[in-house]
């Protein structure tokens, strides 16, 4: 993409070179199509952040600590 502006830019300067078109490249339009694909997936990325910490909120808090005292008196009563 930068080798594209470059000519682009230096065909402006009038050093006798040959006009550039971006519109007749193909490389042009395939950058085209990947900006607006990024753009799309960073878009479905954020949204997808914002679900996720939405639906967090909603499950039942529990504490670590109450669960591992459960789970050493699990392992305390039965007997190996």
């Amino acid at each position: 993409m930068v080798g594209l502006m470059a000519a682009w830019v230096l065909s402006r300067l009038d050093l006798g070179l040959q006009t550039v078109n971006l519109h007749e490249r193909p490389l042009f339009y395939l950058s085209m199509v990947l900006f607006v694909l990024g753009s799309q997936m960073i878009g479905v990325g954020l949204l997808a952040e914002l679900v996720v910490s939405n639906s967090g909120s909603r499950d039942i808090p529990y504490s670590i600590a109450k669960t591992t005292r459960s789970n050493q008196l699990d392992q305390a009563e039965t007997p190996s």
